[in-house]
């Protein structure tokens, strides 16, 4: 059974969901996708990417808060951290697979830029 815990953050109630793997499929699927759509530049950044990205994608944050993206912006950026806190702690796995991706990715020998 899933994992959730309601939190509050600026006055509102949030309902944080630990995912399935099925659900992490997914995300990392619409990260993906996400981030070739920014590298070919027919999508810019997300805010909440720059910030919170190289921990957390706002993607990963939306599907666990069931706040959209694009309403993450409307919180300032200590209630963000307080969301993606409880987002890792009731999703450990996810994030454990994350550093070790990170690890891998980071041994691989990179292509050579052109200058």
């Amino acid at each position: 059974m899933k994992k959730t815990k309601e939190i509050t953050v600026d006055e509102k109630k949030i309902t944080i969901t630990e995912m399935t793997v099925k659900e992490i499929s997914d995300v990392l699927e619409e990260v993906a996708t996400d981030g070739q759509k920014v590298m070919e530049g027919s999508k810019p950044i997300s805010t909440i990417d720059l910030l919170f990205g190289a921990e957390c994608s706002g993607i990963m944050i939306s599907r666990c808060s069931g706040i959209p993206v694009e309403e993450l912006n409307d919180y300032s950026p200590s209630d963000v951290r307080t969301i993606i806190d409880e987002v890792k702690s009731l999703n450990p796995f996810f994030f454990e697979m994350v550093a070790k991706l990170v690890k891998v990715q980071s041994a691989l020998p990179q292509p050579e830029s052109k200058s």
